[in-house]
């Protein structure tokens, strides 16, 4: 039977979504996964068999997030078992779109729905990248470009990106696609800088997918003045340099709940203990 999920999105409010500085919303995803189900274990025995779940009972699981409508910040729970983040946009997508077309959205706004995400970079890294004006080199690596680009919108100008970038690897049935793109020795020439940015947005946007796991490489170089050692060639890891942070939740052997109030206060308390570092970065 094929992987059957069903997606509801749940807002935990009214909690506290006056901030000191900020307005945000706290809701979780609730994922029931109905197919594909693998059967119960006995370790003692060995014996196999179904869990006994009704038609419309699957195995649930959450993903919470906080988002801040005045920075268009997002924060989102990853985890294996969940919705994956390119999933909650669509989803938000396509629920928008429904408000939409029935004029339930007041105000003045396109006919469209459209969401475009872009991973944070850690502090340093952030300035490193404003701060470049050559852009020397580009590395990159993507395993399995076929399955990687199943859960791409190619609609969109992100998805347009990434689907010209690995035509060549997905024509010839290639494993891996794996590129390095380069400018002459002289300091002063570089990269095209619209077309460098365009890649690199749709990577970033690729990252957020699906099969985002499969990128193992965006690594870039590029010349910017530092004012004491002037011009420095700065290495940057797209990668390595994710804004990333983490929180703790119990893990009984079996959960009777989705333990929204614990999500809801762990990432309350996480996005609370970031504000500082999200203002140099926002």
């Amino acid at each position: 039977m094929a992987d059957h999920r069903d997606i509801e999105l749940r807002l935990l409010s009214p909690y506290d979504l006056i901030n000191t500085n900020h307005n945000f919303i706290v809701g979780i995803i609730l994922t029931t996964k109905r197919g594909g189900i693998p059967p119960k274990h006995n370790t003692q025995t060995g014996a196999t068999g179904p869990l006994g779940l009704d038609p419309d009972e699957g195995l649930g699981y959450a993903n919470v997030f906080l988002y801040e409508p005045d920075r268009n910040l997002l924060l989102y729970e990853f985890n294996k078992n969940g919705t994956y983040l390119n999933q909650f946009i669509d989803f938000v997508k396509i629920k928008g779109q429904q408000l939409l077309d029935i004029n339930l959205i007041p105000g003045t706004l396109p006919s469209m729905i459209s969401v475009d995400l872009n991973p944070l970079l850690k502090t340093e890294a952030y300035e490193r990248m404003l701060s470049i004006g050559n852009y020397r080199v580009l590395e990159i690596s993507i395993a399995n470009p076929t399955e990687f680009m199943e859960y791409v919108d190619h609609g969109s100008e992100n998805g347009q990106s990434l689907l010209e970038l690995t035509s060549p690897s997905r024509l010839l049935n290639s494993p891996k696609f794996k590129a390095t793109y380069s400018c002459g020795h002289l300091i002063t020439s570089s990269l095209n800088a619209g077309a460098f940015r365009r890649i690199i947005d749709a990577l970033r946007y690729g990252m957020t997918t699906r099969h985002g796991k499969n990128i193992e490489k965006i690594k870039l170089r590029g010349y910017y003045q530092d004012p004491e050692l002037g011009t420095v060639l700065q290495p940057i890891d797209l990668l390595a340099d994710r804004y990333i942070k983490q929180f703790n939740l119990p893990e009984p052997n079996e959960l009777i709940d989705f333990q929204e109030g614990q999500r809801r206060e762990e990432i309350v308390s996480l996005y609370r203990s970031c504000l500082h570092e999200l203002s140099r970065l926002i």
